[in-house]
């Protein structure tokens, strides 16, 4: 694992993240913890609490995304999980062993022995669970139970809380797992569902709804931007598409228009906004009149209706 300073993974994470300063500067600080409390062996087997952490946020605003890339900068063992994957029969008693197992079997080709893949997933694991607040829907009563969900949360619980993890490979400590649990619903309202909430996460990161020049910095990211997808999709068929900066800018608004008028779904929408603005091409590309397509705003605005009104888009053509 690469023990980056706070500001070296932020740095990292900048490439590949847009926005969201706030969370990534608090998920670098709890990774670097994690590396200065074993430095200074603060971390006994027994401190669970020290390396839990909610994450919430919006959908679409990068919660997996953003832990996944962080693993992958320090080059951690790193597992990603559904919350109601943990259900099912016996879950409690296996998911969180299974879990770990998965994570010891993706080192151990880079490492010399078992026993070294262990060591590494026991000291530097990330494991980032989704959906924990479908775990706890409110509604629910001592006459409105579901067996299969309350399984769901043991097992959780049992990876939360557990000073160790059975697997085929012996009892494994946890207390230096980094385990950070997403949730779409805001903490406060959690914890209204979740009493053992605080106790579980005494920590949060907390990401933004993504603003429209969020949305235009994916857009204009290089080749990790979704427009990328679709230019390779289309060189397949003979057509090259060009996305002109002021159509990048109307896409990105249309995307956020969306956004507010129906549900947030934050950087999603922008695939189904760029599918919505080369219908045309996706059905029909052998009817395109040339095979270089310029798509700025006045492509933009023909192809796009807000609400059955597209004066919005016009301050976007030149």
């Amino acid at each position: 694992m690469k023990a980056l300073t706070p500001r070296e993974l932020v740095k990292e994470l900048d490439c590949s993240i847009i926005g969201q300063e706030r969370a990534k500067r608090d998920l670098a600080v709890a990774i670097r913890n994690r590396w200065r409390s074993q430095q200074a062996r603060l971390c006994s087997e027994e401190d669970i609490a020290g390396h839990r952490y909610l994450l919430t946020g919006p959908r679409g605003a990068g919660k997996s995304a953003l832990v996944r890339r962080a693993a992958q900068a320090i080059d951690a063992p790193y597992a990603h999980v559904s919350a109601l994957r943990l259900a099912g029969p016996g879950a409690q008693e296996k998911a969180a062993g299974e879990l770990l197992e998965s994570l010891i079997e993706s080192v151990r080709p880079r490492v010399a022995s078992q026993e070294t893949a262990v060591a590494n997933v026991r000291m530097s694991a990330i494991i980032s669970i989704d959906d924990i607040d479908r775990l706890f829907p409110s509604g629910l009563s001592e006459d409105n139970r579901d067996e299969r969900l309350e399984a769901a949360q043991q097992a959780f619980y049992r990876l939360l809380s557990a000073p160790a993890v059975h697997t085929r490979h012996g009892e494994i400590p946890t207390a230096n797992v980094l385990i950070v649990a997403a949730s779409q619903t805001p903490a406060s309202r959690l914890a209204d569902q979740w009493p053992d909430l605080q106790a579980l996460f005494p920590r949060r990161i907390e990401l933004d709804n993504l603003t429209d020049d969020d949305l235009l910095h994916i857009l204009s990211n290089g080749m990790s931007s979704p427009v990328q997808h679709y230019i390779a999709l289309m060189a397949s068929e003979g057509l090259t598409l060009h996305f002109a900066p002021e159509g990048l800018e109307a896409i990105a608004f249309e995307a956020g228009e969306q956004n507010r008028k129906s549900e947030d779904i934050g950087a999603r929408r922008l695939a189904m906004v760029i599918e919505g603005v080369l219908d045309e091409l996706l059905f029909d590309p052998a009817g395109a009149a040339q095979t270089d397509v310029m798509i700025d705003a006045g492509y933009v605005a023909a192809r796009i209706t807000v609400d059955g009104d597209d004066d919005d888009l016009a301050d976007f053509i030149l």
